[in-house]
């Protein structure tokens, strides 16, 4: 259809559609379907054309991709699928010449396939090289994973991939077992984003929304939000679009993280945005109610952490206890989040320590009528700030001191 597309490129803006209309054809059309199949072989083999069109739709991905990427302040070291290429072969060769893979016939004529552990409740192999010579992802999961372990010298591979590709990474670890890497490694599974109705998340119209769309009425919310509760009065424009931009931003990021990461979860900019609850936007909040205090008491934050102002902490209160207390539960987090790979026990922790300095904040005056300040009040309250903060950053949350 495009026979001179290195001349005249087709448009190629919406990677989607063009996706969803090759899909269709390799369905429906069987002779599209073998050359398809034969021009896979070609670019793992190194073929120029292929290459030079492949390195193209790779460089338009890519600009779209650090556009989002950007936006969500995420920083990436890229290692893409390509990298691994070259390791194919070779590691085919080496995995049948060892018996770990051997040639059977399949539905597709034959290949190289490695077959789960004995006992293992999966009843079909890793395809490592189809019949037509071609690799698949088996084969670059498993030159990887190898890779990484060996090569990297990683202590652990963790794969963030959807729960539906729990069996995949199954076969993928047990084949890396067979051929004698010593890795650990984890599937990260997680659920899908919803709309109201419990189905995957779609447009009114049905289409499937695109995340940079989602992102920037995340951001427009937020700032209407903003403008609603007068803030357009008190910050300069630039002022107000960095805040929104931080508000909408997290909103997304900790509503994601906050639900239990192997269920789905109902997406709404409007429970998100939410100023009560367990939400970014409550976080924010009481951060930046906690760095208002030094300020209006006039003190030196810096000079809360000195010998003398430490010594003035005095734990005299129920209130001051239950705060202290959850204060101390951070390190314990933070390893049990780790371990367990649930980010979303930061958010638990960090709703809970908003909680518990908001009853603090109620029940113990910090500073008097006349702006005199409880040093060491103060002191919980930036111990208070500091922990929270470290929360908020380790789930990607931009900080900020103004709301």
């Amino acid at each position: 259809e495009h026979p001179d597309w290195e001349t005249n490129l087709p448009d190629i803006k919406d990677l989607v559609e063009l996706y969803k209309e090759a899909k269709g054809r390799f369905e429906a059309d069987d002779e599209f379907k073998a050359v398809s199949r034969n021009e896979v072989v070609a670019l793992q083999g190194g073929d120029e054309t292929n290459l030079r069109l492949w390195k193209m739709l790779c460089d338009v991905s890519r600009r779209e991709f650090d556009t989002i990427y950007d936006t969500l302040d995420v920083k990436l070291n890229e290692v893409g699928e390509s990298f691994y290429n070259p390791m194919l072969a070779p590691l085919v060769d080496e995995l049948l010449e060892s018996g770990v893979a051997t040639i059977e016939e399949t539905e597709r004529g034959e290949a190289a396939v490695i077959h789960p552990l004995e006992g293992s409740s999966i009843n079909y192999p890793l395809i490592v090289r189809k019949s037509d010579g071609g690799m698949t992802y088996d084969t670059t999961d498993l030159a990887a994973i190898r890779y990484r372990t060996e090569e990297m010298k990683s202590d652990h591979c963790i794969y963030v991939v959807d729960n539906g590709q729990g069996t995949h990474f199954q076969l993928v670890f047990m084949g890396a077992k067979k051929m004698g890497v010593k890795a650990k490694a984890t599937h990260v599974g997680f659920g899908l984003v919803c709309g109201p109705d419990g189905k995957r998340y779609r447009t009114r119209d049905g289409r499937t929304e695109k995340l940079q769309d989602l992102l920037k009425n995340a951001i427009e919310a937020a700032k209407a939000q903003l403008i609603e509760r007068g803030r357009d009065k008190e910050f300069n424009e630039e002022e107000l679009n960095k805040v929104a931009h931080a508000v909408g931003i997290g909103a997304v990021k900790y509503a994601d993280l906050s639900s239990i990461r192997t269920k789905n979860y109902i997406f709404s900019l409007e429970r998100m945005l939410s100023m009560k609850g367990n939400t970014a936007v409550y976080m924010l909040y009481q951060y930046s109610r906690i760095a208002g205090i030094s300020k209006k008491a006039g003190v030196d934050v810096e000079s809360l952490f000195t010998e003398e102002a430490l010594s003035q902490v005095k734990i005299s209160t129920p209130a001051e206890r239950a705060l202290m207390i959850v204060l101390a539960r951070f390190p314990d987090m933070i390893a049990d989040a780790v371990t367990q790979l649930y980010p979303h026990k930061i958010c638990e922790y960090v709703y809970a320590l908003a909680g518990a300095f908001s009853n603090f904040y109620e029940a113990c005056r910090v500073v008097d009528e006349t702006g005199t300040a409880d040093v060491g009040r103060l002191v919980l309250c930036e111990m208070t700030k500091t922990v929270l903060g470290q929360g908020l950053d380790l789930l990607g949350i931009r900080l900020i001191s103004r709301m």
